[in-house]
């Protein structure tokens, strides 16, 4: 369960990488009115850029797993005035909760942390994650990770 120090935590080191993320936005060319998916949302910064970047009539569905992120997610939609365009959903990375090739494109950043749990990745297999999201996105759509 995250805790508000966390999602602060968050909050703050997004400020400091939202250039990089911005000009990684602009250099996928994410189609204005495009269907995507910001897979382990979080807090729900990235996609209010996410949605920024495809307006207008874009619409960004935000998938967290924590109710707390959520919250915190769609509090921050409210705030920059883009409820119509965003959307947030509970769920697992593993078992996307949707149709195959519903969205353009997905979005998974600062999720998919392969290392051992001894020096603090998660351990997850991540061909498993690859596979839903692609699983997700329509052929020819773009699936973006990073970490």
């Amino acid at each position: 369960m995250l805790d508000d120090n966390h999602l602060s935590l968050a909050t703050a080191m997004h400020r400091l990488t939202e250039p990089a993320i911005r000009s990684v936005l602009s250099a996928l060319e994410l189609a204005p009115g495009s269907l995507g998916l910001d897979a382990a949302c979080g807090n729900g910064d990235h996609s209010l850029w996410l949605a920024e970047a495809i307006s207008p009539n874009g619409q960004v569905i935000g998938l967290d797993i924590s109710e707390e992120s959520l919250f915190r997610a769609k509090q921050s939609s409210a705030k920059a005035g883009l409820t119509e365009s965003l959307a947030f959903l509970r769920g697992d990375l593993n078992c996307l909760p949707f149709e195959d090739h519903v969205f353009d494109w997905a979005w998974c950043v600062d999720s998919l942390w392969p290392g051992p749990k001894s020096v603090g990745f998660l351990g997850m297999d991540l061909l498993p994650v690859l596979r839903e999201l692609m699983r997700v996105v329509r052929p020819g759509g773009i699936v973006a990770v990073l970490f």
